[in-house]
């Protein structure tokens, strides 16, 4: 049975270091000059700008975008919007910053749909993003790893995604629309280059 194409963005399901993921994460702010609309599952990459929210500090994280992007993670959540109580970022200027949150260590790994078919082969190899914008309804990602329909997999060090292996869910077979479990190669904190 072919694998459905259901691209939900960059789940976190594990990690690469000696401890599991624990569901913890850190606290962003989107800008509300931002216009994107953001949902769970988005990969995001810091802006080196600092917002005050109430009296905290949060980092700007902005949406993604395709090769040479230092990464911070995916978007796990939202803090809670209490004039709609949406459960994501709409389109549009803000009055206020929007806090979300994502887990920020760079050895997380994440599940996410191909565009396409990524031969199994191409495990260790790099691969790109394909952005897009969250469903405005569910508030749902739609990113996922580009297969070739941009950038095909690589061992091009700009490319920010490293592809560990298909998952090994039941239902993911080999060919178009697989799920893979992917690490973030251009982590922004493990740059030694500032922001």
């Amino acid at each position: 049975m072919a694998n459905q194409d259901i691209p939900r963005g960059f789940l976190p399901i594990g990690s690469a270091s000696s401890s599991d993921y624990n569901g913890k994460t850190a606290a962003y702010a989107i800008a509300a000059a931002d216009t994107t609309i953001y949902g769970r599952g988005d990969l995001v990459k810091r802006t080196g700008e600092m917002v005050t929210v109430d009296g905290q500090t949060y980092p700007v994280v902005a949406r993604a975008t395709a090769a040479g992007t230092l990464l911070e993670g995916a978007i796990v959540g939202f803090d809670v919007d209490i004039d709609t109580y949406a459960t994501f970022r709409s389109s549009g200027a803000k009055s206020a910053p929007r806090i979300c949150f994502l887990p920020s260590d760079p050895y997380v790994e994440y599940e996410a749909q191909t565009d396409g078919n990524i031969p199994d082969a191409s495990a260790g190899l790099n691969a790109d993003i394909i952005v897009g914008n969250a469903d405005s309804t569910t508030g749902q990602s739609i990113m996922e790893i580009d297969s070739g329909t941009t950038t095909a997999p690589a061992t091009t060090a700009a490319l920010p995604l490293r592809l560990v292996r298909r998952s090994r869910s039941v239902k993911n077979e080999s060919g178009a629309n697989a799920v893979w479990v992917v690490r973030i190669n251009n982590s922004a904190t493990r740059s030694t280059t500032g922001l």
